[in-house]
């Protein structure tokens, strides 16, 4: 008994097996059923990529939209920038242009009549005499000094009773006319708004009845330069000159420094407030204060050589 109902144990694999072998009917419904579900497979895998493809291109779309409009937006931004700065820079130059016609006009106590805005274009003949006079000009050169010379200590920079710094020259011309001293001014002043590192320079109105010259430069002053670097500053300032018989008094004021523009160190800042011995100079008066000093040593040694080459015109 035992070992019969071992043998019927050992036999049931086989008798389940026999069970479950189908018939070549039931065999090609089952390999159609699977070939359809695979097909459905398939078309549902499509779908689902050409869903996934929709949306990947809407996505690209859409970020394509969100670049473009962010560009837009900081093209408004940078417009509006340039035009903020366009209209700040042209209300400086319309302000210095004021400066420049109440400076004039306090040069002749407060007159307003015989003004005029002068034609800055040069005939040929102007020209040629022009080319010869900065040849001349540029034999003047300037002494070499030291930087801790005496004249960039106290008292080389002066301020009016108001405070303002302002240069002054007083040139004896003896055997010239008032009209011979402007007319060798006037082609000086206007030289100079032409020649190197000059960016906003022009002649604003001259008084030919009074013999009274005003001139606005805007140019490059430079503290040092090499190859790796350049150090300098837009440098801003009115010259005036009163020509009479024998004598001309040439002054610059109204100095302004924009120095480092457009970078996170900028600074604008006026003679009056960077260069004066009380700002500009120790407690000991016998050194230059370092942030200040550059543009106070700089600032001296351009008006030096303005006033030497303008001295020399008129020996």
């Amino acid at each position: 008994m035992r070992k019969f109902v071992i043998a019927i144990l050992l036999a049931m694999p086989l008798i389940i097996q026999a069970q479950t072998v189908l018939t070549p009917e039931q065999q090609l419904e089952k390999a159609k059923q699977e070939a359809q579900a695979a097909k459905e497979a398939v078309k549902e895998a499509k779908k689902a990529a050409k869903r996934a493809a929709a949306e990947a291109k809407k996505a690209a779309k859409d970020k394509a939209k969100q670049a473009e409009k962010a560009r837009i937006e900081a093209e408004i931004e940078r417009a509006n920038k340039e035009a903020a700065r366009y209209k700040m820079e042209a209300e400086m130059i319309k302000k210095k242009a004021r400066q420049t016609v109440e400076d004039a006009q306090k040069a002749v106590a407060g007159s307003s009549s015989g003004w005029s805005i002068p034609d800055n274009s040069t005939n040929e003949s102007n020209q040629r005499s022009s080319s010869q006079q900065q040849s001349v000009s540029s034999k003047v050169t300037m002494p070499k000094t030291d930087k801790y010379d005496s004249k960039y200590l106290e008292g080389g920079v002066p301020q009016d009773a108001d405070g303002k710094v302002v240069f002054t020259l007083d040139l004896k011309a003896p055997g010239k006319t008032a009209k011979q001293i402007y007319d060798i001014t006037y082609q000086y002043l206007d030289e100079l708004t032409k020649s190197e590192n000059q960016l906003n320079s022009h002649i604003a109105l001259v008084n030919q009845e009074q013999n009274i010259i005003a001139a606005r430069y805007t140019e490059w002053l430079e503290f040092s330069k090499s190859f790796l670097s350049l150090d300098r500053t837009e440098f801003d300032y009115t010259l005036i000159a009163k020509c009479t018989d024998n004598h001309l008094e040439l002054t610059m004021s109204r100095i302004h420094y924009d120095y480092e523009k457009g970078r996170p160190t900028h600074m604008s800042v006026s003679a009056d407030e960077w260069i004066t011995d009380e700002v500009a100079i120790n407690k000991k008066k016998n050194r230059l204060r370092p942030l200040s000093s550059k543009f106070r040593r700089n600032t001296i040694d351009r008006k030096d050589e303005i006033f030497s080459q303008i001295s020399y015109r008129l020996r």
